[in-house]
């Protein structure tokens, strides 16, 4: 995760950073099964390294070409490898060679009823790969634990608020799909499905070899690729690891599916050595620059000495064999700081100058805005604090979406004008205010206006993207309170893209709200939208009406479930906390004892904690009065 090049790694070593710069009493452990060049992560954490190849349980890999599976072996005294004819597969039918010409019913059928994961290319092919299982797998499977695969499609439709039609037909024959389009709701139920055996096999992407442990007597790669991109061999390692595990499996295997075309390219993968883990620091835009100002502004360093201490503590420092220039890059990126705004510099020696942020680097700071960002942002709210429209809440909304929206909103013209014409009068003011050209969309809509500016055409995806959380959270209107809210299911469907992206944008929304009452906090200026502001993030982190909100607190209980405790009389996590699992099972139709357990340990440990705050409050107020 260090070296992939993005955001999150960048971030990662600048929080690891900090911590072995301020903290010898905290303890890092870093593991990796794909990791190449160890060494210099050692030398970043200063750490001791112990490596094993070790595996509890065998893993055999082949390669499946044409109706022969290859047995991979690795060639004596060299670093290649090579593929052993193992077995043929027998031929099947005419129409099941048509609709599964790779075999898949077959491979799979052989491991059932023991486990088996499907990694697939995209997102559709999971779900077609799935549909295709369900219709051809010997009906023998069907009843294999059909009652709590029932009870599994209950709970779909329960707390993840209903249940997908390609589920619908699947999962009564213990087959499931597992990508970024479903909920984390939904992704969840699956998961501990799986894991408990009343599903047998998964089709998933690539995501779920990282990060979710859910180990499978064989696995099946679709193909060699992730979309139109050859897999790496760390990838490749990640998804085959998941066969396999120590008290569940005796053995593993895995089988990748390739065409004879592409029988070289699968050599060349499973003989390429592990990704090289580089730093993030400068690939990622304004990385180090953040990382400095977040230095400056949390006084962690008062000096340029002090910087350059802690710089020469990151993993980039470590890599780079040209130390001068990189801290030639640092100063010079310190002196573009002050220029922008956002520090000051004090020479006090010759060779030495004392930094200190500014308000606006203070606001970015504890923000957690970027530094290439929180300009445009501090120019936009004081800009929209001046006009600021109260009488919908769509203005607000709009604030709250990040400006750099995610690349995969593809906005559908039509339905964009649509909707936003189907609104009231004031919506359509705001739309306008903000830079919504009607007559442009209008064109879009219709087709006569081909494209638009990548600029415009982001901002059109940030605005489209406020469209959908308003339809979500509901429109909050000074005179008649708040409409209806609709579900992720009905969203979904009116803007034609997947529940996974409307839940996963409007976290996004939400944790960008919340930076944003930070960033309002240190600027006295923009004092008005810091008041109104938590109301919003609020708002998005719940997207639910107000007598769900005390439900929706305790961790774990999502709309549908709260939905179902209210009716129930359980409005509150005091409420939860003094009954029994059994009992609550008994109440609640299709929970099961370990989530009963789970709800009611989560809303005690919730009503501990506000007690705790209430006891300390009482202390203080009596301490006063002695």
């Amino acid at each position: 995760m260090l070296g992939d090049g993005g955001v999150r790694g960048a971030t990662l070593e600048t929080c690891l950073t900090k911590i072995l710069c301020l903290s010898r009493s905290i303890q890092v452990v870093g593991m990796s099964a794909t990791l190449s060049n160890i060494s210099d992560l050692a030398s970043f954490l200063k750490a001791d390294t112990f490596s094993s190849h070790f595996r509890p349980v065998e893993l055999k890999e082949c390669v499946k070409i044409g109706r022969t599976v290859y047995s991979v072996e690795a060639t004596s005294g060299s670093s290649t490898v090579c593929l052993c004819p193992h077995r043929e597969l027998s031929t099947s039918g005419l129409q099941e060679r048509k609709s599964d010409p790779d075999q898949l019913v077959q491979l799979v059928t052989e491991v059932l009823p023991q486990s088996c994961l499907v990694f697939c290319a995209t997102k559709r092919l999971c779900q077609n790969v799935a549909l295709l299982l369900a219709r051809h797998l010997h009906r023998s499977h069907v009843e294999v634990g059909s009652g709590p695969r029932s009870g599994l499609l209950r709970s779909l439709g329960v707390e993840a608020e209903g249940v997908c039609p390609v589920l619908t037909q699947t999962v009564p024959v213990g087959v499931a799909y597992h990508h970024s389009g479903l909920t984390a709701d939904e992704r969840r139920l699956i998961e501990e499905g799986f894991s408990r055996g009343e599903l047998n096999v998964l089709c998933c992407t690539s995501t779920l070899a990282a990060g979710v442990n859910l180990p499978a007597r064989r696995v099946l790669l679709r193909s060699p690729y992730i979309g139109n991109q050859v897999l790496s061999h760390s990838q490749y390692k990640q998804m085959v690891g998941r066969a396999g595990r120590k008290g569940l499996t005796e053995c593993g295997d895995s089988i990748l599916i390739a065409s004879p075309s592409d029988r070289d390219k699968v050599i060349d993968l499973l003989a390429s050595p592990y990704d090289h883990c580089d730093s993030s620091l400068l690939s990622e835009d304004s990385a180090l620059s953040s990382l400095i100002l977040s230095l400056v502004g949390l006084k962690l360093v008062a000096t340029t000495s002090d910087l350059q201490t802690f710089l020469r503590a990151t993993l980039y420092y470590q890599q780079t064999r040209d130390h001068t220039h990189f801290l030639s890059c640092c100063q010079k990126m310190v002196t573009s700081l002050a220029a922008e705004g956002y520090i000051t510099m004090e020479t006090v020696e010759e060779s030495q100058t004392r930094l200190s942020a500014t308000p606006l680097g203070r606001a970015a700071v504890k923000g957690s805005i970027p530094v290439n960002r929180a300009g445009q942002v501090y120019r936009e709210l004081s800009h929209a604090q001046s006009s600021l429209v109260l009488s919908t809440n769509l203005h607000l909304l709009f604030l709250a979406t990040p400006t750099d929206p995610a690349p995969s909103i593809r906005p559908n013209w039509l339905v964009f004008f649509k909707t936003l014409t189907s609104l009231g009068e004031e919506e359509v003011r705001v739309a306008e205010m903000v830079g919504v050209r009607m007559a442009l969309l209008s064109k879009l809509a219709t087709g006569s206006a081909a494209s638009v500016s990548e600029e415009l055409s982001q901002f059109y995806q940030r605005f489209y993207l406020t469209l959908i959380m308003h339809r979500l959270v509901g429109s909050q209107r000074s005179g008649g309170g708040a409409s209806e809210t609709r579900g992720v299911w009905s969203v979904a469907e009116h803007f034609q893209c997947s529940r996974g992206f409307i839940q996963s944008a409007i976290t996004s929304m939400a944790s960008f709200a919340t930076c944003l009452v930070h960033f309002t906090k240190e600027l006295p200026e923009l004092w008005a939208l810091h008041l109104l502001l938590p109301s919003v993030a609020e708002q998005l982190s719940l997207s639910a009406s107000a007598d769900l909100a005390p439900l929706l607190e305790i961790p774990g209980v999502r709309q549908g479930r709260a939905r179902q405790l209210l009716q129930l009389g359980y409005s509150t996590p005091e409420s939860l906390a003094g009954v029994s699992p059994t009992t609550l099972c008994e109440k609640v139709p299709h929970l099961y004892p370990r989530q009963a357990r789970r709800i009611i340990q989560a809303a005690k440990a919730l009503v501990r904690d506000k007690a705790e705050v209430l006891f300390e409050e009482a202390e203080d107020l009596m301490a006063g009065l002695t």
